[in-house]
């Protein structure tokens, strides 16, 4: 490589380095809860980058956090489809699959929330708010509640 390529690519890494830097950043609440009757629910607040989608959230948080390391197939249509966060799977035989909520107040256990807080999106369709929350909850498909 020659001495004009290294300086073109040494200022594009430091142009991202600086954009990447001052980009505001926003805070958004991430819960987990898994099984229908929510045996395990965890909650906490990430600083993201403002215009993250919700799967560049996940990203992050994998990165903190690793309750919120994740694993998804990816659909050429429709983008990632979660198959796992933190060691729980989704379970296609027992219609057991990860939702995504998006919600104004911090979600709770003794209130389920209501179908109209599902996202219509999948995680690479939206961008997350600041000081939304947000619930992925790994429970059971039902075709007549759910849609």
């Amino acid at each position: 490589m020659g001495h004009f390529a290294k300086i073109i690519i040494n200022f594009l890494i430091l142009y991202a380095i600086i954009v990447i830097a001052h980009k505001p950043k926003i805070h958004i609440n991430y819960t987990i809860w898994v099984n229908d009757n929510v045996d395990i629910s965890y909650s906490r607040v990430f600083e993201v980058p403002y215009n993250s989608t919700f799967y560049e959230v996940m990203e992050i948080a994998a990165n903190i956090d690793t309750r919120y390391i994740f694993n998804s197939t990816v659909d050429p249509k429709y983008g990632h489809f979660i198959t796992e966060i933190g060691n729980y799977f989704q379970n296609s035989s027992m219609n057991l699959y990860w939702f995504i909520y998006i919600m104004r107040n911090k979600p709770n256990v003794h209130t389920k929330p209501p179908k109209s807080l599902l996202s219509n999106y999948g995680v690479d369709n939206f961008t997350v708010k600041n000081h939304y929350n947000y619930l992925f909850w790994l429970r059971t498909y039902n075709p007549s509640e759910d849609f």
